[in-house]
Formats: C-alpha cells, sequence, structure tokens
C-alpha cells in the first residue's frame, strides 16, 4: 500500500489542507493518507490544545469516507513532535507499506531546518504540492491558520475557508476568542 502522511498544526484546518490531501491521494495515487496533528509543535509554536485540533481534522476529513484518517500517534508519542521519529514509528506499524511524507511547496525553505532532515530524505520519499500563486499551473491556496486565527471573529469568512462542521465547532468551544 502506498501511505501518504501529511503532518501539521491544524490550528485549525482549512480548505488548503483539504486540497492537499484530494492532490496528494490523486496525484500521486496514494492509497490512503494519515493527517497528523502534532502533539507539540518542534519550533515551540503555541497551539490550541490537541484534542480541539484532532477533533476539528477529523471533521474537515471525514469527506474522503476511509481515505484520510486523522492519527493521534503523535500524542501517544508523548514529547515535542519530531518528523522523523514519528515516520520510524508509523514503519514499524506499516511494514509493508511504502510511506510517503506530503508536504506543501511553502514548507521548502523551511525543511533544512527539520531535525535529521536528510535521514527523512534519504529513507521516505517526500511528495510536494505547489501552494501559492507562486508555483506554476495548478496550486493550492495558500491558506494560513494564522491567517485564520486573526480573523476567527468573523464566523462568516471561517465559513469560507474551512468546512461548516470546523466553523461551527469553533464557534460552539469558543476557539481562538
Amino acid at each position: 500500500m502506498k501511505l501518504g502522511i501529511l503532518g501539521g498544526s491544524f490550528d485549525p484546518p482549512h480548505f488548503g489542507h483539504i486540497l492537499l490531501a484530494s492532490w496528494a491521494i490523486t496525484g500521486f495515487d496514494l492509497d490512503k493518507l494519515l493527517v497528523i496533528p502534532c502533539y507539540k509543535h518542534p519550533f515551540g509554536k503555541k497551539l490550541t490544545s490537541f484534542n480541539h485540533r484532532f477533533k476539528m481534522c477529523e471533521l474537515a476529513f471525514k469527506r474522503f469516507r476511509g481515505l484520510v484518517s486523522v492519527s493521534d500517534i503523535e500524542k501517544k508519542m508523548g514529547g515535542v513532535s519530531k518528523t522523523i521519529t514519528t515516520l520510524k514509528k508509523l514503519s514499524s506499524k506499516y511494514k509493508n507499506d511504502k510511506l510517503f511524507l506530503v508536504i506543501g511547496s511553502d514548507i521548502l525553505k523551511e525543511l533544512n531546518t527539520w531535525y535529521k532532515i536528510q535521514e527523512i530524505k534519504k529513507n521516505y520519499e517526500i511528495i510536494v504540492v505547489p501552494r501559492g500563486k507562486k508555483s506554476e499551473g495548478l496550486y493550492i491556496p495558500d491558506i494560513k491558520s494564522r491567517n485564520i486565527r486573526k480573523k476567527i471573529d468573523r464566523i462568516d469568512l471561517i465559513a469560507k475557508i474551512t468546512t461548516k462542521s470546523v466553523a461551527s465547532y469553533i464557534k460552539r468551544h469558543s476557539l481562538y476568542d
């Protein structure tokens, strides 16, 4: 099985993430995609609680009906989330599958700051999905979660850049107030 791994803060998940998942599955013929919200950000970024971000991911990706699963592996591992540690853990769990790390092209500029990036590049294929208007041809819109958090008081705006279920969840739990 070709298994894609899409990690991130997902604070909150939005249409950019959903389109990225769709592009990765169809464009690279993945059999399944694991969406993995990080537990503790490796660069110390302050995040909404893991449980809220996990639930929002479940809501955002439910439309994929089994092609996408949301995993709490990084919460179970505890501590600061490191991509290489997660990939190794998943490799031991999915021994007969080929794992692909899925990233948006906007991540390329920070990739060399990742812990043990050379080991990741050596042992895992990285799928880069074009993101932002600077990309050639088709691309994923460059929606940034931090911009959503800044404008969260405008729930009508939020409903346009994330799913209705995620927008309702944000409002119901008073996230980002």
